[in-house]
């Protein structure tokens, strides 16, 4: 068991006043398999001098903003071919409130293939304008067909962004000191119909 306190501050360079005050106390707690629980406190300070959009429909005025959350992870023991991490947090969020969750399951199907995944949903909430949802998704295959040949697949989705990205790399290690890598990436707009039109 473990009790963690925790303050990161910055300053203007030119006015050395602060702009942001974090401030995080956390405790941790750990069992014998290395499932372990993780409850964290905490309260942001931030001076925002100039506004900041969170979405088309979402913006966060000049002002100064004092945001306080909890959140909560545990994860399950990883050396179980099945485990997961899931993670909660909750508080207030520039004049909102604000409710995420989200889960990274992992699958060890062999010792040459692991399956991964991510979820994340996020939620604030604020009295005079639309609310900001969001849903992100992550797939990722690994496989390692020997110590030198191995390839790595990776899909994300985003519903806020309405854009999916495919990430594709292999990598090929001849002898210690050498690597030669082969990367394919592709983003794919899930817009629709819309004025203008988005290609593909």
């Amino acid at each position: 068991m473990r009790v963690d306190l925790n303050a990161t501050a910055f300053f203007s360079n030119s006015s050395n006043q602060m702009e942001s005050l974090l401030t995080a106390t956390s405790f941790y707690v750990e069992w014998i398999k290395n499932n372990n629980l993780l409850l964290t406190l905490n309260r942001f300070y931030d001076k925002v001098p100039t506004a900041f959009g969170l979405s088309k429909s979402v913006e966060i005025l000049p002002g100064e903003y004092v945001n306080k959350d909890i959140t909560v992870t545990y994860q399950s023991p990883p050396v179980d071919f099945l485990n997961a991490i899931l993670t909660a947090t909750t508080g207030t969020f520039y004049g909102g409130n604000r409710f995420s969750a989200g889960i990274t399951p992992s699958y060890v199907i062999s010792k040459y293939f692991t399956l991964s995944g991510f979820y994340q949903y996020n939620h604030i909430s604020f009295t005079n304008t639309s609310d900001y949802v969001a849903h992100v998704a992550r797939l990722k295959v690994a496989t390692a067909l020997n110590v030198k040949l191995s390839i790595n697949a990776f899909l994300q989705a985003n519903s806020l962004t309405q854009v999916s990205a495919l990430n594709f790399r292999l990598r090929y290690n001849p002898k210690d000191g050498n690597d030669l890598y082969l990367v394919y990436n592709e983003t794919i707009n899930n817009h629709g119909k819309r004025d203008p039109y988005l290609p593909f």
